[in-house]
């Protein structure tokens, strides 16, 4: 799987990265780490400039995120109604997303970043309670690009060692363990759970009926 999205992005170029990302929101069914480390491992190859590869890839993941925040802000709890959402949001991870959201609020954002299952429901609750748009995507896009380095680093200097590069995707948890490491050592530096508009989200989940 790797092989094959290393060469559709080596004959499209940085954008596909960015592409790929988007639609892997909206349930195309490819691993976004795997996408990112395609691109690090064409960047490591000196195809292009390493910071375009880079950037597609935090870019990506950005607005692939907005992308399904706008959606659930402009439609609120009608947006779990339609058949595609149902499709992309099964009722038992909208549920885990719901308590996620209520329990950490912004913070869920790193919570979705490293749980999959969770995650396009996570972005889409945060849209339907209307969280504000600037501390969205501030905090998503240093999120986002906290997860984008560690696996861009992974396909930069290991790309071109297939064997090692495989033998660490078995490891993919405890990546992602460092990840939530890194990231909750950013948030923590953030009063989140302590402000005001916190506490009023906290109040809407619960009331809401999904």
């Amino acid at each position: 799987m790797l092989e094959s999205v290393t060469q559709f992005a080596q004959q499209t170029g940085p954008i596909s990265i960015l592409v790929l990302l988007v639609a892997c929101s909206f349930g195309l069914p490819l691993a976004k780490s795997l996408i990112i480390v395609a691109g690090g491992a064409l960047a490591g190859s000196g195809i292009r400039h390493p910071g375009l590869w880079f950037a597609a890839s935090v870019a990506g993941l950005h607005l692939g995120d907005f992308s399904l925040y706008l959606i659930g802000r402009k439609w609120g709890n009608r947006v779990f109604e339609w058949r595609a959402t149902k499709k992309l949001v099964p009722i038992q991870h909208l549920e885990k997303a719901r308590v996620i959201v209520q329990k950490h609020g912004v913070a869920s954002l790193l919570l979705a970043r490293i749980t999959p299952f969770v995650r396009a429901a996570c972005y889409l609750l945060l849209g339907t309670l209307k969280m504000d748009i600037w501390k969205f995507n501030g905090v998503n896009a240093a999120v986002s690009a906290l997860y984008a380095a560690i696996f861009f680093a992974l396909g930069y200097f290991l790309g071109n060692t297939p064997d090692t590069l495989k033998s660490w995707a078995s490891s993919w948890n405890l990546i992602l363990a460092v990840i939530l490491f890194i990231m909750a050592g950013f948030l923590l530096r953030v009063p989140l759970a302590q402000s005001a508009a916190f506490a009023r989200m906290k109040a809407l989940v619960r009331n809401q009926k999904l």
